[in-house]
């Protein structure tokens, strides 16, 4: 029995399967969520599987686009007043004792104001994908290994991971995910974790927290010209918010260097070559002195 409420909440666009896969896993958590959230763009987003009957209260909520402001809008329909909130990403399969761990790490570490877990196992986000039996394998392996062997303490953390963050709902509350960072929102999780840290707050890894990742395919959501002007303009806007600095840009440019070499050889050149272009984009922007992550629903 819990003496924490631990809320989730689910975004989601256009990924049926994926999605059902999820709530399946859900049903044998224990202990369950004091709620569910599933946030969409649109009733069509929604697989018959979340209208059924569940061991703890769902919420649909509609009518957000864009990670987040899908996860956002979820937060705001939450009806039980919980302790917590996680956000696992759609293609996120929560190990069953999920919420024993949540509710283990934020009772021994009342200094916590979020925390990202461990993942055992992650797709690729190419085909095949992740089978459920693979998964399934990699998580009662890390059950049992863990039972034999503590995985570890939980340690103070700067990052926090998209698919699998929980967050005290007081410390969410007052900084929430930007929503300048439109559709997938990447870095939206670096930009919270930054602007929790620097606000004070600890943030940390627990290796008892765990999850698989399927990484699945986007349901049709992703536009590699878009991603490709993100992956420059949203880290620019970071940047003029102080979330992130010269010491990440090595990053940007092996990526941008990566898109430019593939584009012209290799397998990837397809899709490279999109996002090269999407790259192009955004700096012809930053050299023009705009700073626009927003431009993705204009491309």
């Amino acid at each position: 029995m819990t003496l924490m409420k631990h809320a989730l909440v689910v975004a989601t666009v256009n990924r049926h399967e994926t999605l059902t896969k999820l709530l399946d896993s859900l049903r044998e958590l224990d202990p369950h969520p004091s709620e569910l959230v599933i946030s969409a763009p649109a009733e069509s987003d929604i697989p018959p599987a979340a209208r059924e009957p569940f061991p703890f209260p769902v919420v649909i909520a509609l009518g957000a686009r864009g990670s987040s402001a899908q996860r956002n809008k979820g937060v705001d329909a939450l009806t039980t007043a919980p302790d917590t909130v996680a956000f696992l990403d759609d293609d996120s399969v929560p190990r069953r004792d999920f919420f024993a761990r949540v509710e283990r790490h934020f009772a021994e570490h009342p200094d916590s104001s979020a925390m990202t877990g461990r993942v055992v196992l992650e797709g690729t986000g190419r085909l095949p994908n992740l089978s459920d039996a693979e998964i399934t394998e990699a998580l009662e392996r890390s059950l049992r290994d863990d039972a034999a062997q503590s995985p570890g303490p939980a340690e103070p953390h700067n990052q926090l991971y998209g698919c699998n963050m929980v967050f005290r709902l007081e410390d969410f509350n007052r900084f929430r995910f930007d929503e300048r960072l439109p559709l997938y929102s990447w870095l939206e999780d670096t930009d919270l974790a930054r602007a929790l840290m620097k606000a004070g707050r600890r943030i940390y890894r627990d290796p008892a927290v765990v999850i698989a990742h399927r990484r699945d395919a986007s349901g049709g959501r992703q536009s590699h010209v878009r991603f490709g002007y993100s992956f420059v303009s949203n880290w620019a806007h970071l940047h003029q918010k102080g979330h992130v600095d010269r010491r990440d840009l090595p990053g940007v440019v092996l990526v941008v260097g990566k898109n430019a070499v593939g584009s012209i050889w290799g397998p990837e050149r397809e899709w490279r070559r999109l996002r090269l272009k999407g790259n192009l984009l955004a700096l012809g922007d930053l050299l023009r002195g705009r700073v626009t992550p927003e431009r993705i629903l204009d491309l």
